[in-house]
């Protein structure tokens, strides 16, 4: 096997969550996962190796995200998100608006964690961060998250 095959092999399960966390479609998922990796083997002879293979990987999906999101709404479903904690329906699209207000650290752990199924661990090892730290950052932005519905009531 070839060395990009085993890299696409230990790593796809692990894109395809975090592309999940990103955008709450399986099939958009697989789409970006696979544009990541297509992007990560040509620019192979431009990893420099400063951060893990994963970290890289997700890097690059994230910047194929946003590129999306520029061309397409994308909506969060607010069934995959922590329970509401107002009494009041909250559509998709306020959730979404609500967490682009978040601290970028916040929105990314919020959406890795809540929407992608991400563990703590792999959320530590895509930001470079701990564990506690994965775990803290998203009871900070659940909170917040919290506290921006209580406010718009």
């Amino acid at each position: 096997m070839e060395p990009f095959e085993e890299v696409y092999a230990a790593y796809w399960p692990l894109l395809v969550r975090f592309c999940l966390s990103l955008c709450g479609s399986v099939d958009l998922a697989e789409d970006l996962a696979q544009e990541s990796f297509l992007a990560a083997f040509k620019a192979l002879r431009k990893f420099r190796g400063e951060s893990s293979v994963e970290t890289w990987l997700c890097g690059i999906a994230k910047n194929h995200f946003r590129r999306y999101c520029g061309k397409n709404p994308v909506h969060i479903p607010l069934e995959l998100l922590p329970a509401e904690p107002t009494d009041t329906q909250v559509t998709p699209f306020e959730v979404e608006e609500a967490i682009r207000t978040l601290p970028p650290d916040y929105a990314a752990v919020l959406r890795e964690r809540a929407i992608g199924g991400l563990e703590y661990s792999e959320i530590s090892r895509i930001h470079g961060k701990s564990e506690s730290w994965a775990r803290v950052t998203y009871h900070r932005a659940h909170l917040k998250l919290q506290s921006i519905w209580e406010e718009s009531q």
